[in-house]
Parts: structure tokens; C-alpha cells; sequence
């Protein structure tokens, strides 16, 4: 994957950095490795934040991870 310019991350990418039962995980977190290595630069509509939240949220109550561990992995997106 070549990460060069900017790329528009939404909800759907950035809730693969914590739910790593998605497909194409692998993909994100290139993107995601991409940016910290200076590679490439990631923007986000303003909603993403809530966005995010309430994917965890949702994927709490369907079993997926524990309710406990939604604000830690919110807060660490931030």
C-alpha cells in the first residue's frame, strides 16, 4: 500500500484501530503506520469523534468487547 499524500479517514477506518475483528484491519493500520512515519497525512470530518464513540458503543452491546473497555479505547483515539 503506498500511503503518499493526504487521505480522508471516516468512522468506518478508524473503528478498525479497535475493533480488530473487522475486515481489512490490515489496511488501516498501514494507513495508521503510514502517518505516524511522517508518510502520509490523515484528516477527518468533524463528526468522526462522535462517530466513533457510538460505533464502540454499538459494538459493546453486541458482545464484541466489554462495556469497561469503551472510554479507554475512546480516549486513546484521541
Amino acid at each position: 500500500m503506498q500511503a503518499n499524500g493526504l487521505w480522508v479517514v471516516d468512522a468506518s477506518v478508524a473503528l478498525k484501530w479497535y475493533l480488530r475483528d473487522e475486515a481489512l484491519v490490515e489496511n488501516a493500520d498501514r494507513l495508521m503506520h503510514a502517518q505516524a512515519g511522517g508518510e502520509t497525512q490523515l484528516t477527518a470530518p468533524a463528526l468522526l469523534r462522535y462517530e466513533l464513540a457510538h460505533g464502540l458503543v454499538v459494538a459493546s452491546r453486541l458482545g464484541r468487547f466489554p462495556t469497561g473497555e469503551i472510554l479507554p479505547r475512546f480516549n486513546s483515539f484521541l
